[in-house]
């Protein structure tokens, strides 16, 4: 049973996949809450079209409750293409709960008014706008509910409403179908909203660890201009040294940490929907030009020779300047000087294709356990090994490296070389889409 009612949500999550557009799909809670409206939806629309089947034989032909109902089940029916095309749970509420009120006002009208079995369905659509439009939605619903209620009670006291066209058989009939009926709903909203709030909460709890994760990337990432400014700010004590050259060392090393702020600030932001990461060119040439500088020091202290590939310098690839220099490069390049060997060397490889910019850091040291080549991108699993030096890192740095590549539509892969013969170190490929 448990297993059935997990395809029937998977069969929903893959169908809520195709309404939403790519834009909103990082909005967290959004998903679930399409597959919740999908699944009201169906709910809604079964009991709509049962309704029509059964006014089709209870009601005499020329009777407008049948076609009437007929219009309004096939306008409640459009729901999902009408969020495809507006993105809006509102618009798409709206009309869930407007068609199907509209229906059963017109089945009261010619049963009977307030008195009407289908008068019990009018207590359920300050419920749908509740769930998909909040507080004002749902006072609107139960002010047009009662305006309703009013309006039949005052024609039946006028003696104005059609006659009852229903047999007394078939009255009770609605009564029980409506009953049972509106129980199943409010039965099925009820688990949806307890499965949102569960979700809701999972999520919070994951935004709270993956903040205080956060937390410690940016402390990784700040380490290596910091160095910068420290070693540069010693050499300045030396009247033999060119201090205007270990200045401009510290002023880039200061624009390097604001700049890598900027990039976890802007990572959080486009992880929580309020910003889109920037998709700007971005030169080879200016990438190469800002290793060579950025690890200068640290490949001094282990005496690490860095190879940098320049044959497609003049190419550019397609993303954000900011995540992809202090967030990606940084990273990729810090972790393979970590466990690298002295005296040992680094490549980094530029290979352009007509559409992509393959980006390749290898190294020849220790090389990453294969256990640990799946884990290391979740921010949730902690993978932190000592380097040759003893090095310790947050464990945390390829988990935003990897979020930041796929917001940016690119790939990223990495490879234990030990498990080739006569090879060692680690070698990680990125791709990047390539600017025209």
């Amino acid at each position: 049973m448990k297993k059935a009612v997990q395809n029937i949500f998977d069969f929903y999550d893959r169908y809520a996949e195709t309404l939403i557009t790519k834009r909103l799909h990082s909005i967290d809670g959004y998903q679930i809450k399409a597959r919740a409206l999908l699944i009201l939806w169906t709910c809604t629309t079964t009991v709509m079209w049962f309704y029509v089947i059964y006014c089709l034989y209870a009601f005499p032909v020329n009777s407008p409750v049948a076609w009437g109902g007929l219009t309004f089940t096939i306008i409640h029916t459009a729901s999902p293409w009408i969020f495809k095309f507006s993105q809006s749970f509102l618009m798409a509420g709206l009309n869930i709960s407007l068609s199907g009120l509209g229906f059963q006002t017109l089945v009261c009208i010619y049963t009977g008014g307030v008195y009407s079995p289908a008068a019990i369905w009018l207590t359920f659509h300050p419920v749908i706008l509740g769930f998909f439009g909040g507080t004002a939605w749902i006072f609107f619903s139960v002010t047009l509910n009662c305006l309703i209620i009013v309006c039949m009670y005052t024609a039946g006291l006028l003696n104005v409403l059609p006659p009852n066209q229903l047999q007394p058989l078939l009255k009770d009939g609605m009564i029980l179908t409506s009953y049972i009926g509106l129980d199943v709903l409010v039965a099925i909203y009820t688990v949806m909203a307890f499965k949102i709030n569960l979700k809701k909460k999972q999520e919070l709890n994951h935004s709270k660890d993956l903040t205080e994760n956060l937390v410690r990337i940016l402390c990784h990432d700040i380490k290596n201009p910091l160095s910068v400014i420290q070693i540069s700010s010693n050499y300045l004590n030396r009247p033999q040294e060119n201090t205007a050259k270990w200045v401009e060392r510290i002023v880039i090393a200061s624009n390097d940490i604001r700049q890598i702020a900027d990039s976890v600030t802007l990572w959080i932001s486009h992880r929580d929907g309020k910003v889109t990461m920037l998709q700007e060119p971005i030169s080879i040439k200016d990438m190469i030009e800002h290793l060579d500088m950025a690890f200068e020091d640290k490949l001094r202290e282990k005496n690490i020779l860095l190879r940098l590939n320049m044959l497609c310098q003049n190419h550019c690839i397609l993303g954000d300047k900011s995540a992809v220099y202090y967030q990606v490069l940084n990273n990729l390049v810090s972790n393979a000087i970590k466990f690298s060997y002295e005296n040992s060397t680094i490549d980094v490889n530029f290979k352009a294709t007509e559409s992509h910019v393959m980006i390749e850091v290898r190294d020849y040291g220790t090389g990453i356990h294969e256990e640990l080549i799946e884990k290391v991108f979740s921010p949730f699993s902690v993978v932190s090994c000592p380097g040759t030096h003893n090095e310790r890192g947050t464990g945390f740095g390829l988990s935003i490296v990897a979020t930041i590549i796929e917001k940016l539509e690119g790939r990223i892969m990495i490879e234990n070389m030990k498990k080739i013969p006569h090879q060692k170190g680690t070698r990680v490929e990125v791709t990047f889409p390539k600017h025209s």
